[in-house]
């Protein structure tokens, strides 16, 4: 990853000792930083060391180069990747050309382009037909396998023979693509209509992230007729025309890309097409440990010292010494990349060249393709998939792939013993197996051969079992003979007697209780590809090239450049950033999401038109 605080960095190169490294995608860039990725094709000698040395070019001719020494470790297993990168393209399955007209009345028939294509190491795939090696048509899709349609007018398309070419290109995240070309018999409809659409222009009004607004050029004597507008999606809608000078449409398309929209009129065979580019806007999450303590920064020519690494332009002073002039490839007169903002055009030229093409293919690729060598080569082709089923779901292979659990229910008996029904449904009660015990109570006895010897004794109690009284005369009458008692007291003697509690335990009779239950059980099912060997032949054909350039100047300055210094102390620090982590890094994670794809994630600025 790079920075350039003053202009546009227009290469990064990577380059090592041993020859093993080699790009991956193609330069990018986004907030103010460009990066390319790369990745090891091969391990220059078991667990060596390399090294690599990036070099990075600014437009103003600045030239700045980083070296550092690597330990390439051979991949024992995916899990032991610390940055795992994917290795595999992804696989295209299928490219098919149908045919639809519009609806009764109204002319022109539109070509639908379906792809399919498969990749287990991306979440979404990019969709590029090329017809002919004139129209470019993208789109984009997720799934598994992915499935993308494209629609074009017929009418617009330039052939002779009957027959079209479509190339369909897939790319991953990752920045790999496959391709697949096939040949299609077409036929246009043989009216001798006008299709150049030039007495109603369509007029593109505004592109609002995926959703686009345009309006198409009418009178009033059309008003309640009806048009059909072909969106280049696969969708197509059919709308009455108001009382206005124009007929205003918008369609929000399901992901970014290159599409023909087209409109016909009822009343007339002139119809009006034009061609839309919706911005599909991917961002890069990445999630690393950074070693950020302290960071010191200073301005200097030179390095201040030990420990300090140099990270961007600060101050360039320039003088303008030269003038270097430079070409680049036109597309219909217009650049396809200006070279950067000080480069000024100043013209184009057009250069022809015969070229003799050649191709392998299995299949003969139509056209005025002519068979130069047979059986140059063998080609693997899919074949279909084989299927087994297993009770476990274990490791089968590197070649076979998990598909799905396969359930089959069965039947299973359930037994229980307890004292009452058990929670559920279908409890049957059996046989009295036992009892069990339910809870204690207390029980007092007054003799310790009246308790059984399964009752537990836990004290005893003293108490007044009755009382010894005694009667006196304590007042006498002596006018009596004998005398006369007036007046008795009584005394009470307490007598005492002892009692026993036990603890006395409580049952509950223990039934066995029987149900029967359904239960699923599952086995797993796998499947790998099977290919056949097919022979492939090479073709050529003579074709004659025109390429055109554009032609730039800029001014050529002698410059003195004054460069940011930073010195980072060590502390590892878990962050996530939106552009490629650069300087003391490790246990990088790279992850590629297309904006409004996850309506909850946190995105950058540049996904902000994408709802």
């Amino acid at each position: 990853m790079a920075s350039d605080p003053d202009g546009q960095i227009t290469s990064v190169s990577l380059t090592d000792d041993a020859g093993a490294v080699e790009p991956v995608g193609t330069l990018s860039s986004g907030s103010g930083e460009w990066a390319r990725s790369f990745r090891f094709d091969g391990i220059p000698e078991r667990d060596g060391t390399v090294t690599i040395e990036a070099t990075v070019h600014d437009e103003h001719g600045g030239v700045t180069k980083v070296e550092k020494e690597v330990t390439v470790v051979e991949e024992t297993s995916r899990s032991e990747m610390a940055n795992p990168v994917s290795q595999r393209a992804p696989e295209v399955l299928d490219l098919d050309l149908t045919m639809r007209d519009t609806p009764s009345g109204i002319n022109g028939r539109q070509a639908m382009l379906t792809g399919v294509a498969n990749d287990t190491d991306s979440d979404r795939l990019q969709f590029e037909y090329q017809i002919d090696d004139t129209f470019l048509l993208s789109t984009s899709s997720s799934g598994s396998p992915a499935r993308a349609t494209v629609s074009h007018g017929l009418e617009n398309m330039e052939f002779d023979d009957g027959t079209i070419e479509v190339q369909l290109t897939v790319t991953d995240q990752n920045g790999h693509e496959q391709s697949l070309t096939k040949t299609f018999d077409v036929q246009r409809r043989t009216s001798g209509e006008s299709v150049s659409g030039l007495g109603n222009p369509i007029e593109i009004t505004k592109i609002d992230g995926r959703t686009v607004h345009g309006k198409y050029q009418i009178d009033g004597t059309h008003t309640g007729k009806r048009i059909v507008i072909s969106f280049g999606d696969g969708e197509v809608v059919t709308d009455t025309i108001e009382e206005t000078n124009y007929h205003y449409f918008q369609h929000r398309y399901a992901s970014g890309g290159d599409y023909h929209l087209s409109i016909n009129p009822a009343w007339s065979p002139d119809k009006a097409s034009v061609p839309v580019r919706v911005s599909q806007t991917t961002y890069t999450v990445w999630k690393y440990e950074r070693n950020t303590t302290e960071v010191y920064r200073t301005e200097a020519v030179e390095s201040p010292g030990d420990d300090w690494t140099r990270e961007t332009v600060a101050r360039i002073d320039r003088e303008q010494t030269d003038t270097r002039t430079m070409r680049t490839p036109a597309d219909d007169g217009r650049g396809t990349l200006s070279p950067g903002q000080e480069w000024r055009r100043v013209g184009t030229t057009t250069e022809f060249d015969t070229e003799r093409r050649t191709t392998r293919s299995t299949d003969h690729p139509g056209g005025e393709w002519e068979v130069a060598k047979r059986n140059v080569d063998q080609r693997r082709v899919f074949a279909g998939w084989e299927y087994t089923t297993m009770p476990q779901r274990d490791a089968f292979g590197d070649d076979w792939e998990y598909v799905e659990p396969v359930p089959r229910t069965v039947e299973r008996t359930e037994t229980e013993r307890s004292a009452g029904r058990p929670a559920g449904s279908g409890w049957e009660r059996g046989d009295r197996v036992g009892r069990t015990l339910t809870g204690f109570h207390t029980q007092w006895v007054y003799s310790h051969y009246r308790a059984p010897e399964h009752w537990e004794y836990r004290r005893s109690d003293r108490y007044v079992s009755g009382y010894d009284e005694t009667r006196y005369c304590v007042e006498r009458s002596y006018r009596f003979d004998p005398p006369v008692c007036i007046e008795w007291e009584t005394e009470s003697e307490p007598e005492y007697d002892y009692r026993y509690e036990y603890r006395v335990p409580e049952y509950d009779a223990v039934y066995e209780w029987e149900r029967t239950v359904e239960e699923t059980e599952y086995s797993h099912r796998y499947r790998r590809a099977t290919y056949d060997e097919v022979a492939v032949h090479e073709y050529e054909k003579q074709v004659r090239v025109g390429t055109e350039y554009v032609r730039w100047e800029r001014p050529v300055f002698e410059e003195t450049e004054v460069y940011r210094w930073k010195r980072t102390a060590n502390k590892w620090e878990q962050t996530r950033a939106f552009s490629e982590p650069i300087g003391n890094v490790r246990n990088v994670t790279k992850i590629v999401k297309e904006c409004d794809a996850d309506p909850n994630a946190d995105e950058p600025s540049i996904c902000e038109g994408e709802a």
